[in-house]
């Protein structure tokens, strides 16, 4: 279970104080899926990294289970990152340096899994990502480029799955298989 309680966040702009996120509050159940939706500049994305651990709260408290995510140190969040979190970020963040296929397996490396064919033969296939193992970011559309991104954070078997705007037909397709 993932629990927010009081979550409040901002960010100081121009010496400024800009708050994006007041008072949240959300629980989610495992194995619940669920849609964060508003405007642009809402907090959804704050929201997300805050979530990720890639960000620190400014009041309220995270639980992840047990975990009181909100007194994380940095090497704790990392860690819980690294463990239980795949994220799909807008800008995809593939690395230039790595051809899909590797880029899909970089983040499964780091976490110490072994390779698991069948679910990797499963998220190609489901993913139409076959062709493309051999290319490099670069070489590829904004929709592939994606495509490779949720693959990414598929094939480290996450925990927790974040998607910051995922394309609603890609994420219908995966969840059918």
């Amino acid at each position: 279970m993932l629990k927010l309680v009081s979550v409040s966040k901002g960010y100081v702009d121009g010496g400024e104080f800009h708050p994006v996120l007041q008072g949240a509050d959300l629980t989610i159940q495992s194995g619940e899926q669920i849609a964060l939706m508003g405007e642009s500049g809402a907090g959804k994305s704050t929201l997300l990294n805050l979530i990720a651990g890639l960000d620190v709260l400014d009041s309220g408290e995270i639980w992840y289970g047990d975990y009181a995510m909100h007194d994380f140190k940095e090497n704790n969040r990392t860690e819980y990152r690294r463990n239980h979190i795949g994220h799909v970020f807008q800008q995809y963040n593939l690395l230039t340096t790595l051809n899909v296929a590797d880029n899909i397996r970089f983040c499964r490396q780091l976490k110490g899994l072994p390779e698991n064919t069948q679910l990797w033969r499963q998220i190609l296939s489901a993913l139409d990502l076959m062709p493309l193992l051999g290319r490099y970011p670069e070489e590829l559309s904004g929709g592939q480029q994606q495509r490779a991104a949720i693959a990414r954070a598929l094939y480290m078997e996450p925990k927790i799955l974040l998607a910051d705007e995922p394309p609603v037909a890609w994420m219908r397709r995966m969840q059918k298989r």
